[in-house]
């Protein structure tokens, strides 16, 4: 019985040593999973009282925006962070209102992806461009659509077609031009 007592432990600390590597390798990246939904989720939170302050939104709007942009981050391929922090500069450049922060965020996202201009390095100039055309972000779609189209149409990459548009756009701003004929003039320059 002594050696069937043996065999007994043996077994039994074999079952408990693969049980506990299970338990490591199961435990492990459960834990880690979920260190980082909270760090996302602590990240999006953040974000989302920057452009509270920013935009000067209230609790309600705050809430709002962030379920809208949940949503347009699956619309968009895009990750909430990358968007929240777009809508963050949105707000720093005097963008207000949920409807307007949206618009300028996903036009300047779609406008990314099919010029390849760095959302965030062009939002500046846009909005400012926006402004001196005295359109406003309400056009923002307009104005994404004639300098994605105006770089196909002519072979100049977006990019330098919007330092054109800008620039022509400072110097030009009292003839009433809009974000539309801009385009088209920094493409013919």
């Amino acid at each position: 019985t002594e050696k069937f007592r043996k065999s007994l432990k043996k077994v039994g600390d074999g079952i408990s040593s693969v049980g506990k590597s299970m338990s490591v390798g199961i435990t492990a990246p459960v834990v880690a999973a979920s260190l980082f939904a909270v760090k996302k989720f602590s990240d999006i939170e953040d974000a989302l009282v920057d452009i509270k302050g920013s935009a000067n939104l209230t609790g309600e709007e705050v809430e709002l925006f962030g379920a809208r942009i949940a949503k347009v981050s699956k619309s968009v391929a895009a990750p909430q962070e990358e968007l929240l922090h777009l809508a963050g500069v949105a707000g720093d450049l005097g963008i207000r209102g949920v409807d307007n922060l949206e618009k300028f965020t996903v036009s300047m996202t779609q406008l990314g992806k099919i010029t390849g201009i760095a959302a965030t390095d062009s939002a500046e100039d846009v909005a400012k461009l926006l402004q001196l055309t005295g359109e406003g972000v309400g056009n923002i779609d307009r104005f994404a659509s004639a300098l994605a189209a105006t770089g196909d149409k002519y072979g100049v990459s977006a990019k330098k077609i919007l330092g054109s548009t800008f620039e022509i756009t400072r110097e030009i701003a009292k003839f009433k031009v809009s974000s539309s004929q801009a385009v088209a003039l920094a493409a013919a320059a």
